[in-house]
């Protein structure tokens, strides 16, 4: 009886499945001297909230495979998308913690995907490489124009060692990888990356090098891309290993050796771009 109706509100909530439109009573307390809403209370709804908790989820859940206006996009009504600056604040004020719990089943085959980023660290001067790793299993056909890479893993070191002790520690714990797991690391011409292989200490290790570097410096110097067929040809790579020496100067001579190391050690991994098995690097395969 303490509790005395101050008026009738009305609040809208946006979910999933529509904008939610509804009034409450909003009441006063004369015993603690404070103003709520019951029914705001009873179905646990937080003041001032906009969004409803699922659609919430929804959105954190594509914006870890999206950009911030397209994970709106895929998650809201169509009728009634929120902005890409309401998904960046909601993704500020959200506490992620990172669990990874191991796989209940080995996978015939893992996909890594390796790379680097410069980045600038506070009170130094010159931009330090930061390694990152992208382990995942396969895709899913989740999304109208996108894929969902399937056990995705993302983590990052400061050194190559430490990467490398990382990805092993990873395809061992988390991944439950045994000595007949097939392990393709993909990535850029980098020496680093290439010689990956022999770094991995579980599965069978192949590199194959990521399709859009080789082909777009193919395509930049020669004019040409590799197909299936000059993949399974010998003498087509040789012919373009040829080229390529002749195409060599002062300002294209590291990538063109980066190149002609691919084409003379790397031919299987070329070869598995057209593999049904290979989806692609993560970007690819996205």
């Amino acid at each position: 009886k303490h509790f005395r109706i101050v008026r009738m509100s009305s609040r809208r909530i946006l979910t999933s499945r529509g904008l939610v439109t509804f009034k409450r009573r909003y009441y006063y307390d004369e015993r603690s001297h404070r103003y709520f809403f019951l029914l705001d209370a009873r179905l646990m709804i937080p003041k001032y909230a906009r969004l409803s908790d699922e659609l919430k989820i929804r959105i954190l859940k594509a914006v870890t495979d999206m950009s911030y206006a397209k994970a709106s996009m895929y998650s809201c009504p169509k009728d009634a998308p929120v902005s890409a600056s309401t998904v960046f604040r909601l993704l500020r004020k959200t506490a992620i913690s990172p669990i990874v719990p191991p796989l209940a089943l080995s996978p015939p085959r893992v996909f890594v995907q390796v790379d680097e980023k410069y980045v600038n660290f506070r009170g130094e001067h010159r931009q330090r490489p930061v390694y990152t790793a992208t382990i995942f299993t396969g895709i899913d056909h989740v999304y109208a124009y996108r894929n969902r890479l399937v056990d995705r893993l993302i983590f990052s070191e400061l050194s190559q060692t430490a990467l490398f002790r990382s990805i092993n520690r990873h395809l061992i714990n988390t991944f439950r990888c045994s000595m007949d797991t097939e392990v393709i690391l993909s990535g850029d011409l980098a020496g680093y990356i290439r010689s990956g292989p022999d770094k991995i200490a579980v599965g069978k290790a192949r590199y194959v090098p990521d399709r859009f570097h080789v082909q777009r410096a193919l395509a930049q110097m020669l004019g040409i891309a590799i197909t299936e067929a000059i993949a399974d040809d010998d003498g087509a790579l040789d012919a373009i290993r040829e080229a390529l020496l002749e195409v060599k100067n002062e300002q294209n001579g590291p990538l063109v050796s980066k190149l002609l190391k691919v084409l003379s050690d790397h031919r299987d991994g070329i070869r598995y771009w057209f593999s049904p098995q290979y989806p692609g690097c993560s970007q690819e395969s996205m």
